[in-house]
């Protein structure tokens, strides 16, 4: 469309998509304008269909599309253009990046293109190595050119696998003069996963952001980071809680960034966020600069503008403390004052409170400093003049001094109630995190800072603190902060007195414990909850059987809330149990067993839980602070059921038995984590709901410092691996001599092959045969083929030759005669299906294909004896792809047998 920028009204349209439910293409990002052009890239309704990746050219004079580059073959789909083409006016080129590769031959998607403008002729391609492929490498972001420090004219992308790479313009086709990953690959970046946000470049340095990174060994759902535009090499990084859709936005030393809900203003220099501000839902488009304005549209329906204005004035307090500021906020009735003597300070002041459920204002004394970055404010209360119950004494960390201002703050009532409290939005209604009865006098309090998560804690004694149950959030406010102490008499009119000492603000100090449970913990156990619920979880045991109550909101995405019961387990360790009972506190509590890193909310962990809606569940975390991933669900599982998890080297996997004493696999359930050195094994509950406490009974519960071998390790004898850089990676399961392999895919066909491959070495003559029992496949394909191979290296170009069994299109006896050759075949029909029994020969340089009904007795394929001339022992396995990318063909051999 084209629109009168005064009015509104629409002046022209050009048809560039077509929505029909049978073709779904669309222009989905901005257009390039340029020399009377619209340049716009096309792509499909999610892939769904796939169709042809374009480049139209659209005459703003004629408003007609004048010409166009298709990324793919004729007849072919794929090589999606999902972000907005580039400028080179000086050299009039055009630069893209593509989507979807939909056939392994294409070389133009999942690649980035330079275009003659004029004549939308190819000047130069790069497709990233399969090697670096997902299974939806689209690239994410528009590339952005800059010159570095050494002259060299640059342009860069990301693309949705983590990886950026950064180009000489002038020979793309050479490669990335540097490549760096930047975050954690995927295909769905809303999710975290990979990036769309496009880069900005600006001071000889490049800003760029999106979802999961680790900074430093710590995961963090989104990230901003700036890079040494000729090296790569990072200057800075900063990891945020949610994951940053929108492009990056520079102006005036500031970077604008937009992550999750929230508007972030960084220091462009050191990356530290000097502003925040939280909007009602996330941000999916780029802020904007004009007129020293920000502006930025959220999903809740509101565009907000930000600007500069002049601070609030600060009245002069003699009384106030040196190095203090001494205010009162909200503007009560009355003035508040204070008086320091001897360590003490002696607070009055009106108002009519803090946070109060729903309110969007507050009104109180404030006493405070500036705080940058982590923190630790800790006083003792030692008096409180109650004039109502709503009076309040107590700790502050501060957005700024206006009174809707963004807050986290621990404080006391006169009837002996202690109650933390926060704002996330300027002007939001405070929400209550805690409040709990206190008796025990003196009375000391502390918030700790730590990146963006804030707690409390009380003291006896002011040396132990222990926390505060379900204190611990998450509140995005800048790096320096407004710290220090507040009182509100709770009635406007009226001032009330406080008394403090022990006045200390700092960098934070020693964790606060957590609470301990009612019931002292059995020996060689330990007992406690993760993550800080508001309810504190406790467990007993009773001639043999546990019985766990925990609260929490979930075992879930970042960070967990639960009560756990453990031992410490160094290397290889297997933790069974029986879940006998469950209650039904909520549809999605979780009981079951688990290994964890450590006893930090968002620490690594392997677990499997039963619900009672959704009954077993095997989820991870492999990254602390990343979000966690369910690996297999099955809703026929129900308590009491038997459970396992086995830790053997770096895999994990779910055992299930009817008895406790035979234990099989749960197919899927394996999972290999990177994590050295002892974990905690034990029982979890949770209960789903913050404020009601689940439980679950257990007997047989056992942890020991031993495990059989992983079933989804390969076995002694055999190697096991993909070919190909397939998306997702295979996998394999060998119990009882039964082999269940996962493979994806393009194909094994043409000229290259990706696929899942076990093989032992087969010296000479020989042959390897197996009975394909069963195949089932996620998002199964037609051409989805498994077999008997003979392979002569890794390579996924390597000469081979096989029998493999399809769904629906019966079996193929397939072979390549030399290094990079096309793949050559033989066709069995379609009567030929599974269960069937393959086999595949070498006597010499002649290769033959044989079938069986019983295993035994074989009869040769006709005309499948063909002559390869290779040298030297081959590969001899079983073979599985799943002939679509992205998914998994899970298929079972039994009787396999070389001869």
């Amino acid at each position: 469309y084209a629109l009168d920028a005064y009015t509104g009204a629409i002046l022209w349209k050009v048809y560039t998509g077509d929505n029909s439910a049978d073709k779904g293409y669309y222009n989905w990002s901005s257009p390039l304008i340029y020399n009377g052009f619209a340049y716009i890239g096309i792509a499909s309704n999610c892939d769904n269909p796939l169709v042809p990746g374009k480049l139209l050219k659209v005459s703003l004079n004629s408003h007609r599309v004048v010409s166009s580059f298709t990324v793919v073959n004729e007849k072919e789909v794929g090589g999606g253009i999902w972000t907005s083409p580039t400028l080179d006016a000086k050299t009039n080129t055009i630069y893209v990046t593509t989507g979807t590769q939909n056939q392994i031959w294409q070389t133009l998607s999942q690649a980035i293109i330079a275009l003659d403008a004029t004549t939308m002729t190819m000047k130069g391609a790069w497709q990233i190595p399969l090697s670096q492929s997902g299974s939806d490498s689209d690239w994410g972001n528009t590339p952005i050119l800059y010159t570095d420090a050494r002259g060299r004219q640059m342009v860069e992308a990301t693309n949705k696998n983590g990886f950026t790479y950064a180009f000489d313009r002038a020979n793309i086709s050479a490669g990335p003069v540097w490549e760096r990953q930047t975050g954690i690959g995927g295909e769905c970046p809303p999710c975290g996963e990979g990036s769309v946000s496009s880069d900005t470049f600006a001071d000889n340095t490049i800003y760029k952001a999106g979802g999961n990174s680790t900074i430093n060994g710590l995961g963090y759902p989104g990230a901003v980071r700036a890079l040494d535009p000729a090296t790569g090499v990072y200057r800075w990084e900063h990891g945020v809680p949610n994951t940053i859709i929108p492009a990056l936005v520079y102006a005036h030393g500031l970077v604008i960034d937009a992550e999750g809900p929230t508007l972030e203003v960084l220091d462009a220099a050191t990356g530290s966020r000097l502003y925040s501000y939280e909007t009602g839902d996330d941000i999916y488009g780029a802020p904007s600069v004009s007129h020293g304005q920000i502006f930025v549209g959220s999903l809740d329906g509101n565009v907000y503008a930000f600007g500069l204005r002049n601070p609030p004035t600060l009245v002069f307090d003699p009384q106030c403390p040196r190095n203090w500021a001494c205010q009162d906020l909200g503007s009560p009735r009355v003035n508040g004052s204070e008086t320091f003597s001897g360590g003490t300070w002696s607070v009055s002041a009106g108002g009519s409170g803090i946070g109060g459920p729903g309110s969007s204002f507050d009104q109180f004394r404030f006493i405070y400093q500036g705080a940058r970055g982590d923190s630790q404010l800790a006083a003792q209360i030692l008096s409180q003049q109650e004039l109502s119950a709503s009076s309040q004494a107590g700790l502050m960390a501060r957005q700024n001094a206006d009174r809707g201002s963004p807050f986290y703050a621990a404080f006391l009532t006169p009837t002996n109630r202690l109650v933390v409290a926060y704002r996330t939005a300027f002007d939001g209604a405070a929400n209550i995190a805690s409040s709990m009865h206190i008796v025990s006098h003196p009375r000391y309090l502390e918030i700790q800072r730590i990146g963006d998560q804030f707690r409390a804690a009380v003291s006896s004694d002011g040396v132990n603190y222990t926390l505060v149950p379900g204190s611990t959030i998450t509140l995005v406010m800048p790096n320096r902060v407004l710290e220090g102490l507040v009182i509100s008499s709770g009635v406007n009119a009226t001032l009330g007195t406080a008394a403090f000492a022990g006045v200390n603000l700092g960098i934070p100090g020693k964790v606060p414990a957590s609470p301990d449970p009612a019931t002292p913990c059995p020996k060689i156990w330990n007992c406690g909850d993760v993550g800080n619920p508001v309810l504190v979880g406790d467990q007993s045991l009773s001639q043999a059987t546990w019985t766990l109550k925990g609260a929490g909101k979930d075992i879930w995405r970042a960070a967990d809330q639960f009560h756990f019961v453990w031992q410490q387990l160094p290397g290889n360790s297997t933790v069974s149990a029986r879940l006998d009972t469950q209650a039904k506190t909520d549809p999605l509590t979780k009981a079951g067993i688990m290994l964890r890193t450590n006893t930090s909310a968002d620490s690594p962990y392997y677990a499997v839980f039963v619900t009672p809606n959704a009954g077993l569940t095997v989820q991870y975390r492999t990254i602390q602070g990343l979000n966690a991933q369910i690996i297999t669900q099955n809703k026929a599982f129900t308590v009491p059921t038997y459970l396992r998890v086995a830790r053997w080297n770096n895999i994990f996997t779910t055992y299930v038995s009817p008895d406790g004493v035979a234990w099989t696999p749960l197919n899927g359930s394996s999972a290999t984590m990177n994590i050295n050195g002892a974990m905690l094994g034990g029982v979890v509950v949770t209960s789903h709901i913050a404020t009601a406490l689940g439980s679950a009974t257990f007997d047989s519960v056992s942890a020991v410092n031993t495990a059989v071998p992983a079933p989804t390790a390969c076995p002694t004898g055999w190697n096991c691996d993909d070919i190909g850089y397939p998306s997702p990676a295979g996998s394999q399961l060998f119990n009882k001599g039964t082999w269940t392999l996962q493979g994806g895919g393009f194909d094994i066909y043409f000229k290259v092959d990706q696929f899942h491959y076990v093989w032992q070495s087969l010296a000479g003559d020989g042959a390897v045969s197996a009975h394909v029992t069963a195949v089932t496949s996620m998002n199964g394909n037609e051409y989805a083929k498994s077999g008997v191979m003979l392979r002569q290296s890794t390579d996924m170009s390597s000469p081979y030759y096989a029998a493999l069994v399809t769904p629906d299109h019966g079996v193929f006896v397939q072979y390549r005669r030399q290094q990079g050759a096309t793949t050559g075949e033989v066709l069995l029909p379609d009567t030929y299906k599974v269960p069937i029994y393959l086999k595949v020969g070498r006597t010499g340089d002649i290769f033959t294909a044989y079938t069986s009904e019983d295993g035994v007795t074989w009869t040769a394929v006709p005309g499948s004896s063909i002559e390869i001339n290779i040298d030297g022992p081959m590969m001899a396995g079983l073979a599985v792809t799943s002939h679509n990318p992205g998914s998994l063909s899970v298929v079972t051999f039994d009787s396999v047998s070389y001869q």
